[in-house]
């Protein structure tokens, strides 16, 4: 019989030499959180769009780290832990938790212009 996922996760915590956070996946966190900065530079804020036509990867970077800190703040364990740090420099250059609009209520011709601004 296969494991729950909490079951793997506790099997997984048991080994002592065992690590959630990869030096690889690292850093692919810190390429797109560089990523995020120049975005952040080039439109004034954090709200990468999803789908994202520049850099696809960006947009679910950012989707991906806002269901991670939600599942984090709930408790619980995802197949990624954002990191205490992690948060606080997503925080530190203006990153949002809560979008306000879902980018499909917003249209396509606003992501348009997004991308030529």
């Amino acid at each position: 019989e296969i494991p729950s996922i909490e079951e793997g996760i506790r099997l997984l915590e048991q080994i002592p030499s065992f690590i959630w956070q990869t030096p690889l996946a690292t850093s692919l966190w810190e390429t797109h959180f560089q990523q995020l900065i120049e975005y952040k530079e080039t439109f004034g804020d954090c709200n990468v769009p999803v789908p994202y036509m520049i850099k696809p990867e960006l947009g679910e970077f950012v989707r991906t780290q806002r269901v991670l800190y939600k599942l984090k703040k709930e408790g619980i364990r995802a197949w990624w832990t954002l990191s205490n740090e992690q948060v606080d420099r997503l925080e530190e250059i203006g990153f949002s938790w809560l979008v306000a609009r879902r980018v499909e209520e917003i249209g396509f011709s606003w992501l348009v212009a997004r991308r030529v601004e």
